[in-house]
């Protein structure tokens, strides 16, 4: 067996890896979470990733700068920009909840994190570029089984990205849907705990909902740490960063006119020819199937998505009246005034492939950004040969959303370890972590197998799906010593 020694764990690995071959690394790996974290954080960029990167890493000061308070800031220690940037490119803005997206945090700094006088504090980036019903919170977040509901359905399809300051009255919300009535007493008052520690924090310098997101897991992240081991650990600064990218990109095309970031842009033969290139390409847009966007996503009145596209010289939105000059004075305005923002395809090239930041990935795009580096390479061959010999000392197929906050369920199965949940335990212990860095990290992404084949078939599958489905049985043996 190549993977799992077990043969359906084993088979069904094999169909996620003819499916997404990028994540074989992944699975051929037998390294533990503290032996892979510091392969992950190890980066050495170029000097020219290295200048760049630092224009970057300044926006993201500021941006701390203005969220948090002088006595906040004292007690903060950023990672050294001299040590290459790289951070969580993935993770979606909300409140912490999945076990998925909080080992986006883990897993590349577990060998650090437990000593944060001497390794410092997590830096991750967090996309606002989601709607507030994404797979990983559904408009908030589980605890003793539950959802708890923080936004009304009607808001569901709203992208974080953009939105007004919100008040959580968590109580108040569940009382007037009826909800409140269905936690028992011990969670009711974990919750009304939960909501005094969000109103005791000051968002006065806080704009948007994302900003709130970033300090409010600043404070809910230690909790998630049994108290005898909570003030070594590092703290959480996770920044809703899609704002910062725009100012990025809005520099790079004011003051790097050659870079190949202003040309697919605003270089009209060198668009058309990248348009052309990259159209039904992973990471990029699929004009024929409807998926994807050219460069940019509408945002209407209701912030919710709108797929663009280039006609002419104009950016048009799909099913909309909105229209945008295609001139940098046009796309300055409108993505200052948030009636666009960054796709995917443009905002990797802009800070992987330009920019030279390491990502740190979930399985979806740990795929498929090494797709587009690949593409990206052979589209850029002649026109910038040295451009490439960067891209090329970028890995970007870096799998970190491993769910390792696992616990036994009421019947004894293994099952994932929600945020609060974990919170409400007391939070995981220094054995905890102990023990679950005593396997092969791979181990616990057995637990999401099915996930990833769903995944993997639903974009890059043809004919019909095998019916192989992982049990809590299949992967009982692999983690019975530590679950």
């Amino acid at each position: 067996m190549r993977y799992y020694p077990s043969a359906k764990l084993d088979e069904l690995t094999k169909r996620i890896v003819d499916l997404m071959p990028n994540l074989e690394r992944f699975f051929l790996s037998e390294d533990t979470i503290s032996e892979n974290s510091k392969k992950l954080y190890s980066y050495s960029p170029t000097e020219t990733y290295l200048k760049r990167q630092k224009d970057f890493f300044h926006l993201i000061e500021e941006k701390i700068k203005r969220l948090f308070s002088h006595k906040e800031l004292v007690g903060m220690r950023l990672p050294k920009i001299e040590d290459g940037l790289k951070g969580g490119v993935v993770d979606h803005c909300g409140i912490l909840n999945h076990p998925v997206l909080i080992g986006v945090n883990i897993v590349p700094n577990f060998f650090r994190m437990f000593n944060r006088v001497v390794n410092g504090d997590i830096l991750t980036f967090a996309t606002g570029n989601v709607p507030l019903n994404d797979p990983f919170h559904r408009r908030g977040f589980m605890i003793g089984g539950r959802k708890v509901n923080l936004f009304p359905k009607a808001d569901k399809n709203k992208v974080v990205y953009g939105l007004p300051k919100y008040d959580f009255s968590i109580v108040e919300s569940l009382q007037k849907t009826h909800q409140w009535k269905f936690h028992p007493p011990e969670i009711q008052k974990f919750i009304q705990k939960i909501q005094a520690l969000i109103e005791s924090i000051d968002f006065s310098n806080c704009k948007y909902l994302g900003d709130q997101f970033t300090r409010i897991n600043f404070y809910l992240w230690p909790l998630l740490f049994d108290k005898g081991i909570r003030e070594k650990v590092s703290n959480l600064i996770s920044i809703e960063y899609d704002d910062v990218v725009i100012e990025y990109l809005l520099s790079v095309l004011n003051n790097d006119k050659e870079s190949f970031i202003y040309r697919m842009l605003f270089e009209s033969d060198f668009r058309k020819k990248m348009v052309s290139y990259f159209e039904g390409k992973i990471g990029a847009w699929d004009e024929e199937n409807n998926r994807g966007t050219q460069f940019f996503w509408g945002l209407d009145n209701n912030n919710e998505h709108i797929r663009m596209k280039l006609v002419g010289e104009k950016l048009k939105g799909e099913g909309s009246d909105l229209t945008i000059d295609w001139n940098l004075d046009s796309i300055t305005d409108a993505l200052r005034k948030r009636k666009i923002l960054p796709g995917m395809f443009l905002k990797f090239s802009l800070i992987l492939f330009y920019a030279g930041i390491k990502p740190f990935a979930g399985y979806g795009s740990a795929n498929y950004l090494a797709i587009l580096q690949k593409d990206m390479i052979e589209f850029l061959k002649d026109d910038y040969p040295d451009e490439i010999s960067n891209i090329k000392t970028l890995v970007v197929n870096n799998v970190t959303s491993v769910p390792i906050l696992l616990r036994r369920g009421k019947n004894g199965k293994i099952e994932n370890f929600f945020a609060l949940d974990i919170m409400l335990s007391g939070g995981l212990t220094e054995n905890y972590f102990k023990k679950i860095n005593s396997v092969p990290l791979k181990f616990f992404m057995a637990s999401n197998l099915n996930t990833l084949y769903d995944y993997g078939f639903n974009l890059y599958g043809k004919g019909e799906k095998e019916n192989i489905v992982a049990t809590p049985e299949d992967y009982e043996a692999l983690l019975s010593k530590i679950i």
